[in-house]
């Protein structure tokens, strides 16, 4: 299958310059005729691959893909990646700007400004955290291995030099994954989804990313706090978490400082180590309006000239109330350091208040940072980037009566002299401390709860059981419909048991509800529901514990299958012909697996059928119906039948994309993906009726792949009684016994017969018949009718391809180009070579 990407390969850059202006030859003194430069003849180039004059990884890229395919691109994804970051800091810095303005005219700042500087920053978070940064290349291949077959794979190659990002540490595990997902697939399966996945990963990065984007904290209390994901710790984590940067190491160590405040000047000292914790002591005033010393512990960072720090622990007792303070620093230098205070900001305490309007207007605006003054000696203060304050909120006015921006000039001291620093004084006092975080502070979230009894791996299959169907009946429109299922797997932690987190729901359910059984050795409880349900088809929900795993079903039959599939009585979805076709040659080892079965798109005909009753019977309002006719219509209408099978194997340089397509392709078996649920909801939600006594019907398959399977087994079964094949004329008479009924003959809502027997057959034994040999094909038709290549042809121009089956009872689509490379005759012995 051909990738149908939309994109440019920029031909008309790469020949931009490649020629040269022609110059005017050298003068010989002598008149000459005007006539018209010739250029100059081309310098030859060899042709081939050539070493690159930026840096690249081209050739450990498309080691891992196919050449001589159909489609074979290297991308340089380290440019992309660092040109996409360099821009979205251009429109964070922009939109700054624009905070700044609001700020000074109204007090305060507009929450789309803020929502907008939030989402750029969320944006270089995904680049410099969660994994698209240490992309280096970019590769895509896609090779046909057989005419409606093909090998399509992707691979991004990381710089092994950075920590793996959010993006790859999510799909960190062992690659027997996918062994593992086979396991639980049975043979009905028509899609599935099975995946390494460690949803904590995900959700402490997005949680992080929320809280660094500067995100109105209202607005992250209510997003995070329902879940319990909003506490000190994650704000610290986001803020802290990183080492110093390089002008944050100057100011490690032990200094002395005052502020500018005439009125109530305060002295103070402080301790910062390098790991960024600090030991602040100052006289302040208790509760009870009497002065006092105090002891703060907490964090702190330098980001350009912003200086940011957060008590954390009160003489020696963790902070009710989080307090992130920030600075601008004015001037810094080996020994002395100034800053002007900008902002503070209480966060994460329990029962926070909020602000109301009126006192957020009465806020004043921040002031403007001064710019420093040029450095007096080689170990001063470099000056950075001029960077936006990550707190940057409304400006809280200090308590005291003082005015005027509070100054603080601090100077760089070898010894602490107040009583409760002197212990600091020795060089053990600088070395890191664990004490980072509030001690006491114990994350109780239910997410974190229900993290901790999941083991990192999950799947989703959807069934559509042909064996097990549910009747239907509309007038005088009867068929039998695939019964639908779910499988769902959840791997749970080391020591978990399925029988310990069922126990409250047994002894509080009323009696009869959730009863339990053995199948194959395994304990299977069962949700027993009540029948006043809106469907028609009997729910059995039932789970069950296979060695680590957590399995829910749909009903007690599809946990039987699941077992004998996990217990290798059955072979289960591994053993059909789909999925050997689409697995051939292809390793099943990686961190995740996802299937669509051709299936889907065989559904369509049935379907146009029942989807008219299913949205007469549903109680949408029109806009809903409209939408939902639209979407069905244009599904309904894809042409042939595509399956897809792919692979995400994860290795330490980087993650390939090994996938498999039939048909027409990956595009269209994701589209006709979309008709599994949909065919799932019509069987659900009309199928299990009972068919009325008065209007007795025998009971025939009506999916065009069950009905052609029993056409070819019943010419089979003829052909092993009578030796030879049946007249042309009346084949369809001569097969009926063996089939039963002649709705077997017929595609729901057709009329006449939908297949046709292949007319080259005329007069041949059963010993003719080759194992490829087309039997029958998907045909429109009087009964008993025939025809060849170009009857196939026909029927394939109009659907997109057809059903064939053939001389080894198999039933398979065929697209209308590959018809002509079927066997639809005897093999023919070669003519013996002509002689001059």
């Amino acid at each position: 299958m051909k990738f149908q990407l939309l994109f440019s390969l920029g031909c008309a850059v790469l020949l931009a310059g490649c020629g040269k202006k022609s110059s005017p030859a050298p003068s010989t003194g002598m008149p000459t005729p005007t006539t018209t430069a010739q250029p100059a003849a081309p310098v030859p180039r060899p042709v081939g691959e050539q070493a690159s004059a930026t840096p690249n990884d081209f050739t450990a890229v498309t080691a891992k893909l196919d050449a001589g395919g159909d489609l074979l691109v290297y991308w340089n994804a380290a440019q992309a990646t660092a040109e996409l970051d360099k821009g979205i800091g251009l429109i964070e810095q922009q939109v700054n700007k624009l905070i700044a303005i609001d700020e000074a005219d109204n007090g305060y700042v507009d929450e789309g400004f803020m929502a907008s500087r939030a989402m750029a920053r969320m944006a270089r978070s995904l680049i410099q955290e969660g994994g698209l940064g240490e992309i280096k290349g970019l590769g895509m291949s896609s090779l046909a291995l057989e005419d409606d077959l093909f090998r399509n794979r992707i691979y991004l190659h990381r710089d092994q030099e950075k920590k793996p990002g959010m993006l790859f540490e999510v799909l960190d595990g062992p690659e027997e994954t996918v062994v593992t997902a086979m396991k639980f697939a049975p043979a009905s399966t028509v899609m599935a989804h099975y995946t390494r996945a460690n949803v904590g990963v995900a959700i402490d990065w997005i949680k992080l990313a929320l809280i660094k984007s500067g995100m109105p904290d209202k607005v992250l209390r209510d997003l995070l706090g329902p879940l319990g994901l909003y506490n000190q710790n994650d704000i610290l984590k986001a803020h802290f978490d990183a080492p110093l940067t390089p002008e944050a190491q100057a100011f490690v160590g032990r200094w002395s400082g005052n502020d500018n405040n005439p009125e109530n000047s305060e002295n103070y000292e402080v301790l910062r180590r390098s790991d960024g914790t600090y030991v602040y002591w100052l006289y302040g005033e208790n509760e009870d309006g009497k002065r006092m010393p105090f002891v703060l512990e907490g964090r702190w960072k330098v980001e350009g000239k912003i200086f940011s720090y957060a008590d954390t622990h009160e003489n020696g007792k963790p902070m009710e109330w989080l307090t992130l303070c920030t600075e601008t620093v004015e001037q810094a230098k080996a020994n002395q350091l100034v800053t002007r205070e900008l902002n503070f900001q209480e966060l994460g305490g329990e029962g926070e208040m909020e602000m109301g309007e009126a006192e957020m207007e009465a806020f004043a605006a921040p002031e403007e940072p001064v710019e420093p003054d040029a450095p007096e000696d080689p170990d001063a203060f470099r000056d950075a980037p001029e960077a936006a304050s990550p707190f940057e909120v409304e400006a809280v006015p200090a308590e005291e009566s003082f005015e005027d921006p509070l100054v603080y000039t601090e100077n760089r001291v070898a010894a602490f002299k107040a009583p409760q620093m002197v212990k600091y004084n020795n060089a053990e006092a600088m070395k890191p401390t664990d004490k980072k975080m509030p001690a006491e502070v114990v994350n109780t979230s239910p997410v974190d709860a229900v993290l901790a009894q999941y083991g990192g791996e999950l799947g989703l299959y959807l069934t559509l059981d042909e064996q097990r169907t549910l009747p239907f009946k509309q007038g005088s429109q009867s068929m039998d419909l695939p019964r639908p299922g779910i499988v769902l797997v959840v791997k749970a932690s080391e020591g978990i048991q399925l029988k310990n987190l069922l126990l409250p729901l047994a002894t509080e359910s009323p009696e009869g509800m959730l009863t339990n059984s053995t199948v194959a050795d395994t304990v299977v409880y069962t949700l027993n529901l009540p029948e006043e349900l809106p469907i028609k088809m009997k729910l059995a929900p039932s789970v069950f514990q296979v060695g680590g795993h957590f399995v829910l079903v749909s009903d007690l039959a599809l946990a039987k299958e699941v077992l004998a599939v996990h217990q290798g009585t059955q072979p289960g979805l591994a053993g059909t012909a789909s999925f050997k076709r689409l697995s051939a040659g292809m390793e099943l080892k990686g961190q995740q697996v996802q299937f669509v079965s051709p299936r889907a798109a065989e559904m369509a005909a049935g379907l146009k059928q029942l989807v008219p009753v299913l949205l007469q019977r549903s109680e949408m309002p029109e806009e809903g119906l409209n939408f939902f006719k639209s979407l069905t219509d244009q599904l309904l209408n894809e042409e042939g039948a595509s399956g897809h099978l792919a692979v995400l194997k994860l290795d330490a340089e980087g993650l390939m994309f090994d996938g498999r397509a039939s048909g027409r392709g990956y595009s269209a078996a994701v589209k006709q993906s979309a008709l599994i649920p949909v065919t799932m909801m019509a069987s659900a939600m009309l199928g299990g009726q009972e068919v009325a006594e008065s209007t007795p019907q025998a009971r025939f398959a009506t999916m065009p792949r069950t009905q052609l399977r029993e056409l070819t087994l019943g010419l089979k079964l003829y052909l092993e009684d009578h030796g030879e094949m049946p007249d042309l004329a009346k084949w369809g008479d001569a097969i009926l016994p063996e089939v039963g009924v002649k709705g077997v003959f017929v595609e729901p809502g057709a009329q006449g017969s939908s297949y046709a027997l292949n007319e080259n057959l005329k007069g041949w034994k059963a010993e003719d018949i080759g194992p490829d040999t087309v039997l029958i094909f998907q045909s429109a038709g009087p009964f008993n009718h025939s025809g060849g290549v170009a009857e196939a042809k026909k029927a394939a121009a109009q659907e997109g391809g057809i059903l064939v089956g053939t001389g080894d009872g198999n039933v398979r689509p065929v697209g209308a180009a590959q018809l002509e490379s079927l066997n639809w005759s005897k093999k023919k012995t070669p003519p013996a070579a002509e002689t001059e």
